[in-house]
């Protein structure tokens, strides 16, 4: 078995000591629970490239009190492989002279030491060898520029063990002159940023306006706060310098008066679902928020006016309930929170959590070695017993909550178990006899000599280097995806026999699915979508590489979903901004560009990670922290539900071509993601909305409604879906293969007979724009929306964009997402009346400038010269 240990969430429930925003003293420790007194509340244990490290509390050894954390490693001295336990130092003041210090205790000791700091360059050795309690300690200087401190104590080569207590972070010494200087230009920022404030427009019936007075007002309230402010002054004044740029575009909007922008964001009223879009009182709806934990609750109040219409909830779990049913402290407080959601017209999305697992429910073999947060024997029937516990008593008390959006049923589900234990491997068994039929068909295939099938072994967690063991680890693969799905059928159908009428969903880690190595990890996203009523994901978006973001993260992910049944998606974990982010802008356009394009590609819910002032450095420069990022997301928020009908009309869309999603090739056939990765992304920059169809709903008879499938390297396919191809010309469609090698081989990469000669073949391009090239002299499909860059007159590139029928007129989404600025030029439209429904700018298509991640909505209005437009 495979074990794979990761950290991509919150892993577990914050304690209610790490949730304090505490005013940090201008005197004493800033430490949090230095002596382990609180247990691990504030740290954590982290290990790095499989360090052969441990790290716990021991009430054996300790300095002083009851505790000290004992750290272990057996590992040799190799780059990057090491432990640390950690806690970001929150509050610091500039022109501030800190000691840090702790008391440390030895046996066995190698290189081990006490530091941290930006780059962790601050580094203070430990003693070696064997030594008795000794104080250890280092100083911190801060400047006019005091940031928070990742503190650490890391052990990097063999250490049979390092007691660690009364750790402390103390305030030594004030340059009482320079800070107060400091902290005068500071209050000077603040008094022109409120000056400008009181200049702005009273919002009244304009959100936009309301939007960008709340941003500021929140950090300017929190920078008058001064030396008390929970936030450092490294980033309080990052704030402020955003607050000035979140007032610019405010007032930008309050000069151009546009009447497009004189909106009221509606609360959430009678909201019902219809192909795949939400509609709330009959208008097409986006619900859009933050996660996850204590301070969405507490700034509910404020959420209506940032455009946040939903909330994730991730607090409780099965720990949070007693044996018979008494709900404990955390998740009364879920049930609090859904009250005070629906008394701010905010609706709110309840996270199931089973990885919270309950003492309770415990028994010797319910504990196993499966990857990621379940780390217990799901078909246990201790485990089905708390589990299913949990989710009908938690649905009893839910259901009727007005507030209820919907159901999480798991956070970042993976699992590698199906079959390995006694109670799922008859399951097992019969998986194989329904397959194979029978014992010698197994053995063909496996290169085995089984003489029974109660004697066939479960494949190891790893991609077998001989033909035969692959296939039976196909199969193995196939069988632990359908089990996984139907653990979450199962808990879908708890939640909805206990009377929640609310979708449900859960939090693929979608962006694994296509990756072969992860094969065995458990999720078929097509399955999972059949199981639940929304299409749940976890995706990132984060900025850098090619493109000024990583747009493919989510927009090919939620297209993919959406195609399997039409689901609305919900990426319930939505990361933006890497966790831990330096304290440096990010842009605000990439938060806009970022939730606009999730909501043209199927997105109709979701929350951004994370919504949590609190001192673990992994919640540290989230966008909770950043006011331009608030306001960017704040205002597609907005635009999103303002334009709710064109929004619906762009995803309804009709493609004209399909790509063909194949299990059975991300698992035999390395060039299917890279090939189906790099169609994609050329069809995108040509203009096409893109789907897929899966061999499965081939299998079914669901044959796509489009003019073309492409068939992108997949070399391995189901018996099934070459009848299927072949049905799809028949009624006048068209196939093409990228790659000579497609539709070569059956699921077990058994060579198939099929005539290639009835399909155009094209061999994959050096690049996704020589591919787009040759798919448009390919496909030849018919093109009005001639978008060209200029003055060069080439088709543009790195620009998405679309066209779209809407009533009499045109609608022409187009984001920009390259670097650099582009301006493109639109030929065959020239002439038209068009305007930009996201700013209320006059649109002339003769030239068209494109700032990276600004997106556009032009609406053009029909021509008499131009017949046809709209495809």
């Amino acid at each position: 078995m495979c074990r794979v240990v990761f950290l991509l969430g919150w892993a577990g429930v914050l304690s209610a000591a790490a949730q304090e925003q505490a005013v940090r003293p201008a005197y004493g420790d800033l430490a949090h629970n230095g002596g382990f007194e609180q247990g691990m509340a504030y740290w954590q244990f982290l290990v790095n490239n499989g360090a052969k490290a441990s790290g716990q509390l021991d009430a054996t050894e300790k300095h002083q009190g009851k505790n000290s954390f004992k750290l272990t490693n057996a590992s040799g001295r190799a780059p990057n492989v090491y432990a640390r336990i950690t806690q970001t130092i929150t509050g610091l003041r500039p022109f501030t002279t800190y000691t840090v210090s702790c008391w440390a205790k030895g046996k066995g000791c190698g290189v081990n030491w006490i530091g941290g700091g930006p780059g962790w360059l601050l580094r203070t050795a430990m003693p070696t060898g064997d030594f008795d309690w000794r104080r250890v300690s280092f100083e911190v200087n801060t400047g006019d520029d005091a940031d928070n401190y990742d503190l650490m104590i890391l052990t990097e080569s063999p250490t049979v063990a390092l007691w660690i207590d009364d750790v402390r972070f103390d305030v030594e010494k004030i340059d009482q002159a320079k800070q107060q200087a400091a902290y005068a230009q500071m209050n000077a920022t603040v008094a022109g940023l409120e000056q400008r404030l009181k200049q702005l427009p009273e919002a009244g019936g304009n959100a936009y306006i309301g939007l960008g007075r709340a941003v500021a007002e929140r950090f300017i309230r929190l920078a008058r706060s001064g030396p008390n402010s929970p936030m450092s002054f490294g980033w309080t004044k990052l704030q402020l310098e955003e607050v000035g740029q979140v007032l610019d575009e405010t007032e930008k909007i309050a000069r151009a008066g546009s009447p497009l922008l004189d909106w009221t964001q509606p609360k959430p009223g009678a909201v019902k679902m219809e192909n795949g879009t939400f509609y709330n009182d009959g208008r097409p709806f986006c619900f859009y928020g933050y996660g996850h934990f204590n301070s969405v609750i507490d700034d509910l109040s404020n959420f209506p006016a940032m455009g946040v219409s939903l909330i994730q909830d991730g607090r409780s779990g099965p720990s949070s309930m007693e044996a018979d049913g008494r709900l404990g402290e955390s998740a009364l407080a879920v049930l609090q929170g859904l009250d005070t959601a629906a008394r701010y017209g905010v609706r709110d999305d309840i996270l199931l959590s089973p990885h919270y697992y309950p003492a309770w429910g415990q028994a010797p073999d319910v504990p196993n070695n499966n990857i990621g947060f379940i780390n217990f024997n799901i078909f246990h029937p201790k485990a089905r017993e708390a589990i299913g516990r949990w989710a009908a008593t938690l649905a009893d008390h839910i259901k009727d909550k007005p507030a209820l959006h919907s159901v999480c049923l798991a956070n970042e589900p993976v699992y590698n178990s199906s079959g390995r234990d006694a109670y799922s491997r008859p399951m097992y068994i019969d998986y194989l006899k329904q397959k194979h039929l029978s014992i010698e068909t197994v053995n063909a295939l496996y290169g085995t000599h089984y003489t029974n099938f109660d004697g066939v072994a479960v494949p190891a967690c790893a991609m077998p280097e001989d033909a035969g063991g692959k296939r039976a680890y196909y199969d193995w693969c196939c069988f632990n995806e359908k089990m996984f799905a139907d653990w979450h059928g199962w808990m879908d159908s708890i939640v909805k026999s206990h009377g929640v009428k609310a979708p449900t969903h859960t939090k693929i880690m979608v962006f694994y699915t296509m990756d072969r190595e992860r094969v065995g990890w458990g999720v078929d996203p097509e399955l999972i979508c059949q199981a639940t009523d929304l299409a749940g994901c976890d995706a990132y978006a984060f900025l850098g590489g090619n493109y000024a973001y990583d747009w493919f993260g989510h927009e090919f992910f939620y297209d993919l979903l959406h195609s399997f049944r039409g689901q609305s998606v919900f990426n319930s974990e939505n990361h933006l901004i890497p966790d831990g982010y330096p304290r440096t802008h990010v842009p605000m356009n990439h938060t806009r560009s970022v939730l606009w394009q999730d909501g043209l590609h199927h997105e109709g819910s979701t929350t951004i990670w994370v919504w949590q002032m609190g001192s673990d450095n992994g919640l540290g420069g989230s966008i909770y922290f950043r006011p331009a990022n608030i306001f960017g997301a704040g205002r597609a928020m907005l635009d999103l539900n303002r334009l709710g009908p064109e929004v619906a009309a762009i995803n309804q869309a009709r493609p004209r071509v399909v790509l063909l999603d194949s299990k059975a090739s991300i698992f035999w056939e390395e060039k299917y993601k890279p090939t189906i990765s790099s169609v994609y992304t050329a069809l995108n920059f040509m203009g096409e909305p893109i789907t897929f169809v899966s061999e499965r709903q081939l299998a079914a008879g669901k044959l796509p409604q489009a003019d073309w499938v492409i068939v992108p390297n997949a070399t391995h396919i189901l018996d099934t879906t070459g009848a299927a191809l072949d049905a799809f010309t028949k009624q006048g469609g068209k196939v093409l293969l990228v790659g000579q090698g497609c539709l070569g081989h059956d699921e077990y990469d058994h060579a198939r007979v099929y005539n290639p000669g009835a399909y155009t073949v094209i061999e994959p391009a050096a690049d996704d724009q020589a591919l787009s090239a040759l798919l448009r002299t390919t496909l030849k499909l018919p093109h009005t929306t001639d978008l060209r860059q200029s003055p060069n007159g080439l088709p543009a590139w790195g620009v998405e964009f679309r066209t779209v029928p809407f009533g009499q007129a045109t609608l022409m989404p187009m984001v920009n997402l390259n670097h650099d600025v582009r301006k493109v030029t639109l030929p065959a439209w020239e002439g038209c009346q068009a305007v930009d429904l996201l700013t209320g700018e006059a649109i002339d298509a003769k030239l068209i400038t494109l700032e990276p991640m600004a997106p556009r909505l032009v609406r053009f209005e029909p021509k008499d010269s131009i017949k046809n437009h709209a495809r």
